[in-house]
């Protein structure tokens, strides 16, 4: 069984006006990405540690091991 099989149980009916109309659009490419990703991991996958090749691209590199804001105790950039 695919993970992503079982993510899409329930989809919320979302819409946006005004200036926050690209926020639906965004939500969307996120969560585009997501099923992606999920779509091509089986649990089979993860407890032989066999990923797929896209997956550990992404995780090695390491932008992606960053919090990309501050943390509240942060005092600068």
């Amino acid at each position: 069984m695919q993970i992503s099989a079982r993510a899409d149980l329930w989809a919320p009916q979302l819409s946006c006006t005004g200036p926050a109309e690209a926020l639906l659009s965004l939500w969307v490419a996120v969560r585009a990405n997501v099923r992606k990703i999920l779509g091509e991991v089986t649990l089979a996958d993860v407890a032989t540690a066999t990923l797929p090749d896209e997956v550990l691209v992404l995780a090695e590199d390491p932008e992606a091991w960053t919090h990309p804001w501050p943390t509240p105790l942060s005092t600068g950039p």
